[in-house]
């Protein structure tokens, strides 16, 4: 998993000590994008177990739509396979007692629609699965949609990888 964050300034109270972290109990708003894989269901999991109390989860399904057709443009079939996503994942979230908003957003690029619904819920986390493969250095490799999520979310973003088994074999194959 790979966190990211935003860097502050330590706060300083009276007599220039440093005052005390405040221990937070959970997350309160968080974002999940969706798409049809195993590493988005974990994130969906994931998200409901890193709640506090009262915490909302917003999933996201992003349809990409092509730029000969207009936004409003009909995709039924994209429709459907989105709204099967987040039927699922507001069945994971009810089973944790978690209030859930399903979301389905229209952009260009996913991760441009990504980030604009993490800007309008002002969410705190947001967890996203990504697949993972290797270069011959052995270094990992994210796809575009994922570089341009870390590099422009206004929140922290954790990356849920696929586990080691299967990216054994993604990297066999």
């Amino acid at each position: 998993m790979v966190l990211r964050e935003r860097q502050s300034l330590p706060s300083f109270g009276r007599r220039g000590r440093r005052a005390k972290p405040q221990v937070l109990r959970g997350y309160r708003r968080l974002l999940v994008p969706l798409v049809a894989t195993s590493e988005s269901d974990r994130a969906v999991e994931l998200a409901c177990r890193l709640t506090a109390d009262r915490a909302h989860l917003v999933a996201v399904s992003v349809i990409e739509v092509p730029s000969l057709l207009p936004l409003d443009s009909h995709m039924l079939d994209e429709e459907v396979a989105a709204r099967a996503l987040l039927d699922r994942a507001g069945a994971t979230a009810d089973s944790y007692g978690i209030g859930f908003a399903p979301t389905m957003v229209r952009a260009r690029e996913a991760a441009d629609g990504i980030v604009r619904i993490a800007r309008a819920e002002d969410v705190e986390l947001l967890v996203m699965g990504t697949g993972r493969s290797s270069t011959s250095f052995g270094h990992a490799r994210r796809g575009t949609t994922v570089r341009h999520v870390l590099e422009a979310a206004p929140c922290r973003v954790m990356l849920v990888t696929p586990d080691a088994e299967r990216a054994r074999a993604q990297d066999a194959a």
